[in-house]
Formats: structure tokens, C-alpha cells, sequence
């Protein structure tokens, strides 16, 4: 039974996840878009991780003046929730985002939650970034 009725539930959602997304009229409701959007994609990482990777990468990548910034947000509101490995794989992949917010936020969310390996993806990181003259977080080492 209840796989009948997760599907409808995630079904029912879509048109709010798209509106929470999105800026209506060039106006910013990034806030309120917020409340909304985050809380329901950790809802769908709580019932269904495989269908939440995709939305949530999308949501992360989401740009442009159509969009609101939820993905500055969404690593810390989502793990409030319902922490997930799956964020941390997502965060791992968020460090090299060319969005300094999500990458911030991509890092927080591993230093509360990270296991060895991704402690380890995160070092190499940074020692990448390192040898190519970018500034580096050491703290992190």
C-alpha cells in the first residue's frame, strides 16, 4: 500500500517544488520559496533517496534570474531535517560549485556530517586547489 501512495505523494508535490523554485514576476520570494522548497525535498529524501538525488542536484543547480538561491540554503535545511549520505555525496561534489555560497554550504554540511571518505575527497580538495594557487580553508587538513 504504501507504494501507492508515495508516488502520489511525490506526484502532488511537483507543482509546488517547480513554484518554490521559481521567481513569479521578476519578483524575489526567495525566502518564502525557501520554506517551502528545502523542507519538502528532505521529505523526499526521508521516504525516497533515489528519487531525491535528482531534484536535489537540480535544485542545486538551478541559476539564473528565474530561480530563486534556495540552493544557498539547501545543504543546511535539508540535513536539519533529515541528514542523508546522499547529501554528503551531493556536498562532496558541491565543494567545486562555481557558486561560493553553495560551496560554503557544501562544506559546512561536511564538516557536521562527513565520514572518512569524504574527509578524504575533501583533503585531496584541497590540496588540489593548493597546488594550483588558490586559497585554502586549512583548517579543514
Amino acid at each position: 500500500m504504501a507504494q501507492l501512495i508515495l508516488p502520489r505523494s511525490l506526484l502532488a508535490m511537483r507543482p509546488l517544488l517547480f513554484a518554490a523554485n521559481h521567481r513569479e514576476n521578476g519578483s524575489s520570494n526567495r525566502q518564502v520559496a525557501c520554506v517551502i522548497q528545502n523542507p519538502i525535498l528532505a521529505y523526499i529524501l526521508r521516504v525516497s533517496p533515489e528519487l531525491a538525488r535528482v531534484r536535489i542536484e537540480q535544485a542545486i543547480a538551478a541559476r539564473g534570474k528565474e530561480f530563486t538561491a534556495c540552493n544557498h540554503s539547501l545543504f543546511q535545511i535539508g540535513s536539519e531535517i533529515h541528514y542523508d549520505p546522499l547529501l554528503e555525496e551531493i556536498g562532496v561534489h558541491s565543494l567545486d560549485d562555481p557558486d561560493p555560497e553553495v560551496a560554503g554550504t557544501a562544506a559546512t554540511l561536511l564538516g557536521k556530517f562527513a565520514s572518512r571518505a569524504a574527509e578524504t575527497r575533501f583533503g585531496a580538495v584541497t590540496r588540489v586547489g593548493a597546488q594550483s594557487g588558490q586559497a585554502v580553508n586549512q583548517n579543514w587538513m
